[in-house]
């Protein structure tokens, strides 16, 4: 029969409570993926670890789900174009979070780094949706250098089987509110 030593239950013990407190910080500062929404694409990296695959939740909200980028570069926004191929002529999209300094025009702070978050939501300024961008593209981009990091080109409108969609409700779209990644 074994006999635990009390010492070495005490240290599990301490163990398993600093990773469960751990777990539970990272569940509060990452977005939530919501359910729904039309799988759109995956971004191709092309620099700075760009990751994640995009979701259209509604006509003007994106999320990008297992997103990552490493945060290095300068003057860097989500960015969508009419052209498939990311272009000096795109349209930078608000990253979502106010508090981290949403990117919704040029001279906004830059995308913070970000490890495989479970959601970053992505959004058309006012007057704009995803029916402006079919066939066009959306990437982290470098406006100072005119760099693409990572892209994926929106599908064709007749690609996209609209009529089994619901747009995610603004309910739900409430209820997994924005929370900042803390990083």
């Amino acid at each position: 029969m074994l006999n635990p030593n009390p010492s070495q239950s005490i240290g599990l013990m301490r163990l398993f409570l600093l990773f469960a407190c751990i777990s539970a910080a990272i569940a509060q500062t990452a977005f939530q993926p919501t359910d729904g929404g039309i799988f759109l694409g995956s971004f191709r990296t092309r620099a700075h670890r760009v990751a994640g695959d995009v979701f259209l939740l509604t006509e003007r909200i994106m999320e990008i789900r297992g997103y990552s980028y490493d945060g290095t570069a300068p003057v860097v926004y989500f960015w969508a174009d009419t052209n498939p191929r990311p272009s000096r002529g795109g349209t930078i999209l608000s990253d979502g979070s106010p508090t981290l300094g949403c990117a919704t025009r040029d001279g906004d702070p830059d995308l913070p780094r970000a490890e495989n978050l479970p959601a970053q939501r992505v959004e058309f300024p006012d007057g704009l949706s995803i029916r402006d961008f079919w066939g066009g593209s959306l990437s982290v981009w470098c406006e100072r250098f005119s760099a693409n990091f990572g892209d994926m080109i929106f599908p064709l409108e007749e690609e996209v089987d609209l009529t089994r969609w619901r747009p995610v409700s603004s309910q739900t779209l409430t209820s997994t509110a924005f929370t900042p990644t803390l990083k």
